[in-house]
């Protein structure tokens, strides 16, 4: 089995991100004022101010059906903060931000989850598949942009790339499927 159609993909990574954030971190997102997830980035650095904003990037690698592929969770260090509290049973001025920075525990198995899920959705349980243990660095809101802008939706070289974003209190969270 294969996936079907780049909407579908894209619906099924929206709809992952809303359910396992508000089952696993009881975190409740709200879809993206605009429908052009570039322009949208573009106008939310210069009208907020967010160039400064840290966020944490999460890669995982997979092999599934074949086929080698890549999800990158792009999100703000005050959500990562707030998955780590949530996921943990703590308070949110108990979790050490430099140590959630710095690991990203919490957001890596956010990530784990999701990217299983989506994988499943996807092409079913059968066939057999890899995941790598995923990988945290914090970079800075610009440095999200940058990154989502190198981002060629559209196929190339039998690659794809689909991207759900959604927004959690002013701030984007991104997901980035390429395979």
């Amino acid at each position: 089995m294969g996936p079907n159609t780049n909407v579908n993909i894209c619906e099924i990574l929206k709809n992952s991100l809303l359910n396992i954030l508000e089952q696993h971190s009881f975190l409740f997102l709200d879809p993206l004022p605009e429908d052009d997830i570039f322009a949208y980035l573009k106008k939310l650095k210069k009208e907020n101010n967010l160039q400064d904003k840290d966020y944490l990037c999460i890669k995982m690698n997979f092999v599934c059906d074949n086929k080698n592929g890549t999800f990158t969770l792009y999100l703000s260090v005050d959500c990562a903060v707030e998955i780590e509290a949530n996921l943990l049973g703590k308070d949110i001025d108990e979790v050490d931000i430099n140590q959630c920075c710095k690991d990203g525990d919490s957001a890596k198995e956010i990530l784990n989850i999701l990217s299983a899920n989506i994988l499943n959705e996807i092409y079913g349980s059968k066939p057999q598949r890899n995941l790598s243990i995923p990988e945290c660095m914090k970079i800075s809101f610009i440095k999200v942009i940058e990154n989502i802008n190198k981002v060629d939706v559209r196929d190339s070289d039998n690659k794809k790339n689909f991207i759900a974003s959604m927004i959690i209190n002013q701030y984007p969270i991104l997901l980035h499927l390429n395979f």
